[in-house]
């Protein structure tokens, strides 16, 4: 089944360097966070606890 553009609901990405750091101050308090396994205990620290890793 083909998915239309209509169908893929938009959502913010982060990219740049550090500014992982700043995302709790724009994102919304429960987030999802995509990442390589061994990038993220180096990040978890910086981010709210109710983040939710996908490694």
């Amino acid at each position: 089944m083909a998915l239309k553009e209509t169908d893929i609901a938009q959502f913010s990405t982060v990219f740049g360097r550090n500014l992982l750091a700043e995302a709790p101050n724009f994102v919304r308090e429960k987030m999802l966070v995509v990442t390589m396994e061994d990038l993220w205990p180096l990040f978890r620290d910086a981010l709210p606890t109710v983040t939710e890793p996908y490694v």
